[in-house]
């Protein structure tokens, strides 16, 4: 795991806080962006204007990935943001019984943000971890918790659609991405009041 740097963002006027903004959640967002392939091993979030980023990406061998990123938007606070690379495919589904599945995962996350006379602080920092997660194709599930204990994933799909929610690092968030029967890609966000996170994982069987 790295170690968190600090970053901040000016503001656009300390005017704003005249109104009903005045916390540091005001000026946080996270979602999920469009991503682009980086030659085959790599990937980005597409057009991203972010500045002082924490970036990542994971692409197996098929080409297939994600990439993640935090940093700020000057004048709008901090972002968080993860994305399938587009064309993104995985196995066909069983009709029934379950796979253990186990890879790695990848975040980005922006913890002790704080605002103070228009400037917001925090701490950014990014971390890899290996997984082990388990699809129950009967009850259309797919869950587990990262080896070190900081990412939980409670993922739930339709066809190969996969979604749900995780907390990584204590930060809840919104899960999305693709399940087949011997694979999984997902990709997550979230922010709380003082932090804001994104990331993804690949598992296989």
């Amino acid at each position: 795991m790295s170690s968190s740097i600090r970053i901040f963002a000016a503001l656009l006027s300390t005017s704003v806080f005249a109104g009903c903004i005045s916390d540091a959640d005001d000026f946080t967002t996270s979602n999920f962006a469009a991503a682009v392939a980086v030659g085959t091993s790599s990937a980005e979030i597409a057009n991203s204007t972010l500045t002082q980023r924490q970036t990542g990406s994971d692409v197996n061998s098929d080409g297939d990935g994600y990439a993640y990123e935090t940093g700020v938007q000057n004048g709008e606070g901090f972002f968080a943001r993860a994305g399938l690379i587009p064309g993104t495919s995985v196995s066909s589904l069983p009709r029934s019984g379950s796979a253990r599945m186990s890879g790695h995962y990848e975040a980005a996350r922006v913890t002790g943000i704080d605002l103070n006379n228009g400037r917001l602080t925090g701490f950014a920092r990014t971390a890899r971890g290996s997984m082990t997660l388990t699809a129950d194709f009967d009850d259309h599930t797919l869950k587990g918790t990262s080896n070190n204990g900081i990412l939980n994933v409670n993922g739930t799909f339709e066809g190969q659609t996969l979604e749900g929610d995780v907390v990584y690092s204590g930060i809840p968030g919104t899960l999305s991405g693709k399940i087949g029967g011997d694979e999984a890609i997902g990709i997550f966000n979230g922010k709380s009041e003082s932090a804001i996170m994104a990331g993804g994982f690949i598992v296989a069987e």
